[in-house]
């Protein structure tokens, strides 16, 4: 436990209060937006517990729809600012940043170097360059 990353203690957390949820399974639901929420916590040396953000509203497969993660990123300590991923800058202190791709993907922004961005996706072990053309537009 004590080597496994933040990601990956939200995401047990989150299948062990789930457990008995009655999904199919007794799966817990594939939450993107909650993974990169504990990707961001873990980034900043916060600790993470999905519990903080059982108040908050979920879509109806109970994820965390991509319009609450302000309020979860303040529940967790994370307080932030609304960014438009295609309006991202390459000013260091607009990092790391929580956007969504095309497809209704969540990732982390950590680098915007000329049309390329660093990114982690949920799922993923590492950061990959995408073309900042996979960006999606801020939803208002």
């Amino acid at each position: 436990w004590a080597s496994c990353s933040a990601r990956e203690r939200a995401v047990c957390c989150w299948r062990h209060c789930h457990a008995d949820d009655g999904l199919p399974g007794n799966d817990a639901p594939n939450d993107p937006l909650l993974e990169c929420i504990a990707e961001l916590a873990g980034h900043f040396g916060l600790a993470f517990s999905p519990n903080l953000l059982f108040t908050i509203p979920r879509d109806q497969a109970g994820r965390l729809p991509f319009h609450q993660a302000g309020v979860a990123l303040d529940l967790v300590g994370l307080h932030s600012e609304p960014v438009d991923g295609r309006k991202l800058t390459h000013q260091p202190d607009a990092y790391p940043a929580l956007i969504e791709l095309y497809g209704g993907q969540f990732a982390i922004a950590y680098e915007l170097v000329g049309q390329d961005i660093l990114v982690w996706r949920p799922g993923a072990a590492e950061r990959v360059w995408l073309p900042h053309s996979t960006v999606a537009p801020r939803r208002h």
